[in-house]
């Protein structure tokens, strides 16, 4: 059997679930160099450069949560969620030196809940991926084909800027519990009135209302809605948020 040195690169929540299983193959070393024969990356934030796909004798391979060619980019999860798309594709490419645009070797379909947030959605795709390794090797053994996006259907993510995340008020209820969902658990929405940001931890709708449940002023502790509200001195502000929350 081919042994493989592996090094992985990704955030804490899938390096959780990958590389417990990628230490139950017999065939395979973790390494922690730059000699290594397979480079796997997921959720990882970096463009790696041409010399650097280099220091795979087999090659980079990415599992990226969006079903490719589509919402490519950095924020492919907090965007299907601002988007209220309602099922994708964790999709495992072979990598080159353009983003997110390798060649397809597999995919696995996934749903986003009405209550999921970014944070337990990574949580979802990064358990789907520790499922997909196998394909990876399979792939090396010629068992399975990549195949080639199909660039018609290509579209592009962006990096969220703190600006994105705040919630007008003239925007609907659904723009905004989308808006929740989707910055938690950073860098959160918040409303911002007069030199106030409050921000809003978890809220959701109920009977076309907004309900607020984790809220924090700016430089203070989460609280619930109901006991932030008994010290909220500014009673104007109250009643702007709760004039939108009551908004269809």
């Amino acid at each position: 059997m081919k042994k493989y040195k592996i090094r992985f690169y990704g955030s804490e929540n899938y390096k959780r679930f990958i590389l417990p299983i990628l230490l139950k193959y017999t065939n395979v070393e973790l390494a922690e160099n730059n000699i290594f024969d397979i480079g796997i990356v997921a959720d990882y934030g970096y463009i790696f450069n041409k010399n650097e796909l280099k220091n795979a004798k087999c090659g980079f391979f990415n599992f990226h949560p969006s079903d490719l060619p589509a919402y490519r980019g950095p924020t492919p999860l907090q965007t299907m969620i601002l988007d209220g798309v309602k099922y994708s594709y964790v999709t495992l490419i072979k990598m080159n030196e353009k983003i997110d645009d390798g060649k397809i070797i597999s995919k696995i379909k996934f749903e986003l809940l009405p209550t999921d947030t970014t944070e337990s959605l990574k949580e979802k795709t990064a358990i789907i991926a520790s499922t997909m390794l196998d394909n990876i090797f399979l792939y090396l053994n010629n068992k399975i084909k990549a195949q080639k996006q199909v660039i018609d259907n290509v579209s592009y993510t962006k990096k969220i800027e703190k600006r994105d995340c705040e919630i007008n008020l003239k925007e609907s209820i659904i723009t905004a519990e989308r808006k929740i969902r989707a910055f938690f658990p950073n860098p959160k929405a918040y409303f911002k009135l007069s030199k106030t940001r409050l921000i809003i931890h978890k809220a959701k709708i109920i009977k076309n209302k907004l309900e607020l449940e984790i809220v924090q002023r700016e430089g203070k502790k989460p609280l619930k809605f109901e006991d932030y509200k008994k010290g909220e001195k500014d009673k104007i502000l109250l009643d702007k948020i709760s004039n939108f929350c009551y908004n269809e």
